[in-house]
């Protein structure tokens, strides 16, 4: 080993379990490669009532504390946020009995770096300067207003259009001074990192994409069943909801006419009703799966349409290496520095039917996307290579 070994502790504001959730994926995967280059990794995390979760389930990746918190978001919330100097949506993660065990934590040992993972957590940044001599990391998974900003760009409902605009605005606030107070920050991509070098000393902020471990994708390349689509997401997350909305009212009206046999497969955790009552023609909707990849490798094509969101999404980072088919909109591959040999890239709907057709009906060309996607998400998404540099801007 020719790093050395750090003492870290990780600060979350969920249990990073199951593994069926971009944020999920991308924490509990860097804690077991840290772990396993021989660094000693302690966690604090909510556990929140929304995501419950035992305590044991992060047995042999490190040693996690817990602290239970119903954060749920409730119309008196939201009210009494608007007079509150945290926005309501960080606010809801504030807690005595966290900040009481942090302290704990940062008093009996002492620590080389405490890293939290999203602007959530920021809230706790004073903290853990004032009782610690630890390095200060902030891993940004996305930027959080421009998520807002952008819903706000595309609501047709004028409340929540100014409500999403005023909220991004005071999320933006809070991004830039909570920033301020980490000796290093390490957003998920490039995009993202030039938000924060854009009132953040360059040397500070380090984009480290989120991967996957390899090992765990080959099995599921497999054949598919012809004339299929896909769409995989949490279905709690507003701009998916937005996306798929989009996708089946301007999108899979016009694929259906064109395709006569199409089928739609939709999979997700805690869909809104008017996805369970969903009654459109051909298209199937399977709710929450055991196992996400198995789903995916079963159909031809996955579209990713958002419209919102910031960040990067790691299913497609995970659709490529299942080797996958993808259409996606800008947003929707926003990060991944993939280009037209990888996936296809299309933001009007009726463009983007024609080229979900299209690809149906051409099985090379398919199979030239998926392998061209195989071979980038392994030279740069693989954990193994990540891991070496977060060592570099730990040291």
């Amino acid at each position: 080993m020719n790093h050395k070994s750090l003492n870290i502790l990780i600060l979350t504001n969920r249990i990073p379990f199951p593994l069926n959730d971009g944020g999920n994926i991308a924490i509990y995967y860097m804690v077991k490669f840290l772990t396993e280059r021989g660094h000693q990794v302690q966690m604090l995390s909510f556990n929140t009532k929304k995501h419950y979760q035992e305590v044991g389930v992060l047995d042999g990746i490190c040693q996690l504390e817990a602290v239970e918190l119903d954060n749920s978001v409730s119309l008196v919330g939201i009210l009494k946020g608007v007079f509150q100097s945290q926005p309501y949506y960080i606010q809801r993660f504030d807690s005595g009995e966290y900040r009481e065990k942090l302290t704990e934590l940062l008093q009996s040992e002492k620590f080389d770096i405490v890293q939290t993972e999203t602007i959530y957590m920021g809230m706790f940044a004073e903290q853990v300067k004032k009782e610690s001599m630890a390095k200060l990391v902030l891993r940004a998974h996305n930027i959080e207003n421009l998520i807002w900003s952008r819903l706000s760009q595309n609501s047709i409902n004028p409340i929540k259009k100014i409500y999403y605009k005023y909220l991004s605005k005071r999320i933006k606030s809070f991004e830039e001074s909570q920033a301020k107070l980490y000796d290093r920050v390490i957003p998920i991509t490039e995009t993202d990192a030039a938000f924060y070098k854009s009132f953040l000393n360059e040397q500070k902020v380090t984009s480290i994409p989120a991967g996957i471990d390899f090992c765990n994708y080959t099995k599921y390349h497999k054949k598919s069943k012809k004339n299929t689509i896909c769409f995989l997401g949490s279905l709690e997350w507003q701009p998916n909801i937005e996306g798929l909305q989009w996708f089946l009212k301007s999108v899979w009206t016009k694929l259906i006419k064109l395709n006569k046999s199409v089928q739609f497969h939709i999979a997700g955790k805690n869909p809104p009703q008017f996805l369970l009552d969903i009654k459109q023609e051909r298209v199937k909707m399977h709710g929450m799966v055991k196992d996400a990849m198995e789903f995916l490798s079963n159909y031809e094509i996955l579209v990713v349409p958002l419209l919102s969101g910031s960040g990067m999404r790691l299913k497609v980072i995970e659709a490529m290496a299942v080797k996958k088919c993808i259409v996606s909109t800008s947003i929707g591959a926003e990060g991944i520095a993939v280009g037209k040999d990888e996936l296809v890239l299309v933001d009007d709907a009726n463009k983007m039917a024609f080229m979900i057709n299209e690809l149906l009906q051409n099985e090379s060309k398919r199979m030239r996307l998926r392998e061209n996607a195989f071979s980038f998400v392994q030279k740069h998404y693989d954990w193994n290579n990540l891991i070496a540099q977060f060592e570099a801007a730990y040291q």
